[in-house]
């Protein structure tokens, strides 16, 4: 009984292997499809590993002849008879012998074997090894312990969690569950014990998110709830609970926890393709994700049993996949899945049914056998050369430097191709001579564990880096300085690391994962990518473009057509004449750009940017610009004005002087004690201003409006609203022409008003206008209050507008 169950448990975790190394080929092979066929192939690796032995206990044994006693092949052989020996079919169902025949004259016996063959010798190695079923019990016990408590963890957390229901994280939950088509309600939480955002249920989905999300931007809300909705709808909690129990069926096996974690990352980027999919662009998801996990940090078991947004160690690859704009993205067609689970099961009754069984050449016995002729023997002096070139490349290795320099020969004009798994920070300088060299200083804890190698390619060259160590995670910190021919052209794929290059002419296209780029006196078409870092381009004459997931551009010195992109952070351009500097301080003479995060610095002006904060200020007048493509401004002083423009996100200004401008996509918007006129604007938010002692013009999308007046004499008033109530808090000796208009639609379930400390004549229309799209009456003020003067012009929908005198 137990010789049966080890030699079972061993062709088990023989099949299990092969499962998993058949899972791994294929997710390698499908690597330019896109991230879910990938995730896809390591679910139905896992599923198949878990259902292996089920498998082979409910499939009938499909015997296969692959082991041969005393290590010899079967082999014809010449009998005194001319009737050839039987060899009859194993029965036992793992590894069966059949029974040894010998041939004594014209009559074939069969009798037992005598000797082990090498397979038998491990099964009944296995059917000793009474302790191997409790070793393994004891395993699969403490994973599956490990989940409860992750469970249990994740359980604490949402009773002790706050639920989040405010109504703009409410309407944004709405949305994004509907854009997700998910049916069942899901559940919002906050909590401080969490940095990351976690989701995890089925029935009864949670998403808990970090305790600052109150403070988040209604655009990094919805990319957040976007990409955890993604996960409930794909039923990742259940594709991540199928691994966590193949992991504690295999809990020894190395394969199976890589592919678990192949699973969880494939899942991940799936997400984030259904995010871009949506219409989200690129360089700012890598900035809402670089955002997520600037605070993530370690979890405990509850990360084992939940889906998080931002791993740390998933980080770097997801944002080279996500700003990689030639990647496939979508879901995996009907066709392709059915398809591929055709032959996934093929492949697994095969696997199940497959039983290995020894046979050994027969023993004959017989005055007339004519015994063969002698072996040729042939000196094997491959093996030999082989074990010296190892025993030399482990000498070389052992006494090797860190620093080392490599040089081919090129044709100017070629392209330097960098392949860099590894990651370095790169030194890219054009020289006169005819061959690409480089310098290469490796460090970090694993530099031992870097192969690097400089091959010519056609007319150019080739570098690469790999890992060649077997350990999971690798750190390391490479430098390489690198000379070209100044006519030659550079392609990039780094893991990581900042670009500087200098002195060349030629086409400069790639990404890194993240770290800074700088170009100076270049010449000819960039197309450059980087996770995150600032970008520098001085005195070159360039077209194309330079983008960073996070951080500043700077384009100044210089000619040609070459644009910058930032998720989160200004771009300025310096045309000649013009500078830019950063260190804080003053700075004059400053254009805006209105269509991107851009500003240009006219001729002969000067600027100062603060590359932490991303904020600018003119030298002369000490204005300050904001330019970012998403993400929340907060400026506590501005007494020289401002101008801010962000894609989405709230922006505040404790207080001001000159003229101020705020724009955002969407989020509030609070301007405190201003001297100087306000203009601000958000695609949807409330609006809060005042005390505002001159002109004042606000707008939103959707919100409510509140505006506080000192003094407008001589300075108008606009407000308006899609839909939200507006309150004017003005001076209580207030004089000037009142232009009041709310609406109220059909559906909106009541009529609106409006109240005012003075004595107004209202009016109404009788008759439903549909003008508009959803048919609404007008309620409206045309009064003078005291003596006249400026207009104050309201205009808001369903929302009531009130008047109120101030002190």
């Amino acid at each position: 009984m137990m010789g049966i169950s080890g030699t079972f448990v061993l062709s088990v975790l023989i099949k299990a292997t092969l499962v998993f190394a058949a899972g791994a080929v294929v997710a390698v092979c499908a690597r330019r499809a896109d991230a879910a066929a990938r995730h896809a192939i390591w679910a139905v690796t896992l599923a198949a590993a878990l259902a292996l032995p089920l498998g082979m206990i409910a499939t009938p044994a499909w015997r296969v002849v692959i082991f041969s006693r005393n290590n010899e092949q079967p082999r014809t052989a010449v009998f005194a008879s001319s009737r050839s020996p039987r060899f009859p079919s194993a029965e036992s169902r793992v590894g069966d012998v059949a029974p040894l025949p010998i041939v004594v004259g014209n009559r074939t016996v069969t009798t037992a074997p005598t000797n082990l063959s090498s397979w038998d010798s491990i099964r009944e190695s296995a059917a000793r090894g009474l302790w191997i079923p409790f070793a393994w019990l004891v395993g699969v016990v403490a994973v599956l312990l490990w989940m409860v408590a992750g469970r249990a963890a994740l359980n604490r957390l949402a009773r002790r969690a706050v639920k989040i229901d405010a109504p703009g994280w409410q309407v944004i939950l709405e949305q994004e569950r509907e854009r997700a088509g998910i049916k069942n309600p899901v559940v919002l939480l906050s909590s401080e014990a969490v940095s990351t955002p976690l989701t995890w249920g089925v029935r009864s989905p949670v998403i808990l998110l970090p305790a600052e999300s109150v403070e988040w931007p209604d655009e990094h809300r919805a990319v957040v709830l976007r990409h955890e909705m993604a996960h409930i709808a794909r039923a990742d909690t259940l594709m991540q609970m199928l691994g966590a129990i193949t992991c504690a069926v295999y809990w020894f096996h190395p394969l199976a926890w890589a592919a678990a974690r192949g699973l969880r990352a494939e899942q991940e980027r799936a997400c984030d393709d259904r995010v871009l999919s949506s219409g989200t662009p690129a360089v700012e998801y890598a900035a809402h994700l670089l955002e997520v996990a600037r605070s993530a940090r370690a979890m405990g078991p509850q990360g084992f049993v939940s889906l998080a947004m931002a791993r740390p160690s998933q980080l770097e690859g997801r944002l080279l996949a996500v700003l990689n704009g030639s990647r496939r993205r979508g879901s995996v067609s009907s066709g392709t899945r059915a398809i591929g689970l055709a032959c996934a099961g093929i492949g697994f009754v095969a696997l199940s049914a497959f039983t290995p069984i020894s046979r050994v050449s027969p023993t004959i016995i017989a005055t007339q056998f004519v015994p063969p002729q002698s072996p040729i023997t042939v000196t094997n002096t491959i093996a030999d050369n082989t074990t010296s070139m190892r025993d030399a490349v482990a000498t070389a290795r052992t006494t090797a430097d860190s620093t080392f320099e490599k040089s081919v020969s090129v044709r100017p004009g070629g392209d330097l191709v960098l392949d860099l798994e590894t990651g370095a920070s790169l030194t890219i300088k054009g020289w006169d001579q005819s061959q690409v060299r480089v310098r290469g200083t490796l460090g970090g804890r694993d530099w031992r564990d870097t192969e690097v190698k400089l091959e010519q390619s056609g007319s150019g060259a080739r570098l690469m880096s790999r890992h060649v160590g077997r350990s999971r995670s690798q750190s390391t910190s490479h430098h390489f300085d690198i000379w070209v021919p100044r006519r030659f052209s550079v392609r990039l794929e780094s893991a990581g690391g900042g670009v500087e290059i200098s002195d060349v002419d030629g086409t400069f296209t790639g990404e890194t994962g993240g770290g800074a780029i700088t170009i100076e006196n270049a010449k000819g078409r960039a197309n450059l990518n980087t996770g995150g870092g600032n970008i520098r381009v001085n005195g070159s004459d360039l077209s194309g473009s330079v983008s960073t997931g996070g951080g500043t551009v700077l384009i100044q010195g210089g000619s040609g057509n070459l644009r910058g992109h930032s998720g989160s952070g200004p771009i300025v351009y310096g045309e000649r004449g013009g500078t830019i500097s950063s260190a804080s301080g003053s700075g004059t003479g400053i254009g805006l750009s209105s269509d991107d995060n851009s500003v240009t610095v006219a001729s002969g002006g000067n600027v100062t940017i603060d590359d932490r904060t991303g904020e600018v200020r003119e030298s002369s007048s000490g204005r300050i610009i904001y330019r970012k493509s998403g993400g929340g401004v907060s400026v506590a002083d501005a007494m020289n004005g401002a101008d801010i423009r962000t894609g989405g996100g709230s922006v505040t200004i404790g207080r001001s002087a000159g003229e101020v401008s705020v724009h955002t996509g969407g989020g509030d918007i609070s301007v405190g004690n201003s001297s100087g006129d306000v203009s601000v604007n958000t695609g949807g938010g409330d609006i809060t201003l005042g005390p505002v002692a001159r002109t004042a013009r606000a707008s939103t999308g959707k919100g409510d409006v509140t505006v506080t007046l000192t003094g407008i004499e001589g300075h108008s008033v606009n407000i308006s609203s899609g839909t939200g109530k507006v309150v004017l808090i003005v001076p209580a000796n207030l004089s000037a022409v009142l232009d009041l208009e709310t609406a109220y639609t059909e559906n909106f379930g009541r009529r609106t008003r409006i109240q005012s400390d003075w004595p107004l004549q209202t009016t109404e229309t009788s008759d439903w206008d549909d003008s508009q799209g959803t048919p609404r009456k007008y309620v409206r003020v045309r009064q003078t209050i005291g003596r006249g003067g400026p207009v104050i012009r309201v205009r808001t929908v369903n929302g009531d507008v009130v008047l109120q005198r101030g002190r």
